[in-house]
């Protein structure tokens, strides 16, 4: 999945708003999965905006699995960002 390992990258950039045409793309590309939602949730995260980043998994949960998004997944994601 490239865009996951593109993900890692700008996830560790100091760039947030790259995560957001991430984002796009991987709603173009994969529609209907959790896939754009993770994203999202990342640059909420990344932008110190923890509620609207937990908002975004929490919209994710029934959309379409792929890879390592998984519900299971979603609701660690979750838990972990309560906790910060």
């Amino acid at each position: 999945m490239d865009i996951l390992l593109i993900k890692n990258l700008i996830y560790n950039s100091k760039s947030a708003d790259e995560l957001l045409i991430l984002e796009k793309i991987a709603s173009k590309e994969h529609p209907k999965t959790k896939l754009s939602y993770f994203i999202e949730s990342l640059y909420f995260e990344k932008t110190g905006k923890i509620e609207k980043a937990i908002k975004a998994l929490e919209k994710s949960y029934t959309a379409k699995e792929i890879g390592m998004l998984t519900k299971p997944f979603v609701l660690q994601e979750i838990d972990r960002l309560r906790r910060l």
